[in-house]
């Protein structure tokens, strides 16, 4: 096939006549011309090899049942399941010399600490629940859905947290009102 697009491709550029940028446009014209009608070729020889054998009624394919049969690496599984957490250090490393700096090089307080934590739980799982969709061949809009989900979870999380933090303060401050009374 690119042997065949290549040799039509020169063809119908030098019967035209043209060069420079005209010939460049030209023979992106043509090869995206030729790999349509490849692809149109293509895609008629596998529906009629799909076929089944009681008839001449085609088996459904769909997109998301070709995704999901597609066979991948091992390699590529292990990148895919190393990347979110490898993602989720690097911003919890970040995040920590930058509250470094912001604080001139004294410890986190507990606020920049709970951020921190909780942001990067949030990195972490927002990565996973992009990529497995993806993997299982989903639409990209159930990846999207999960990630939103998992945002707004782990930002439930954070907010009891603070109101436990708030309540366990006003707690201590007032015990600390009683005694001195």
């Amino acid at each position: 096939m690119p042997q065949r697009c290549i040799q039509t491709l020169t063809a119908r550029v030098k019967r035209r006549g043209e060069s420079g940028v005209l010939a460049r446009r030209a023979e992106a014209v043509i090869l995206s011309e030729a790999i349509e009608t490849e692809w149109a070729s293509y895609n008629r020889s596998i529906d009629a090899s799909q076929t089944s054998n009681a008839g001449s009624i085609p088996i459904a394919r769909s997109r998301a049942a070709e995704m999901a049969s597609t066979n991948i690496d091992p390699a590529e599984l292990m990148a895919l399941a190393l990347m979110p957490a490898i993602v989720a250090a690097i911003f919890r490393a970040s995040a920590w010399v930058h509250y470094r700096q912001v604080n001139r090089d004294r410890p986190l307080s507990a606020y920049q600490r709970r951020l921190t934590k909780y942001g990067t739980l949030a990195v972490f799982g927002a990565g996973y629940t992009l990529i497995l969709p993806a993997v299982r061949g989903l639409p990209k809009p159930v990846g999207i859905l999960l990630t939103t989900g998992w945002v707004l979870a782990v930002w439930t999380l954070y907010r009891r947290r603070c109101e436990q933090d708030l309540a366990h303060a006003s707690d201590e401050f007032v015990r600390k009102t009683d005694k001195e009374q």
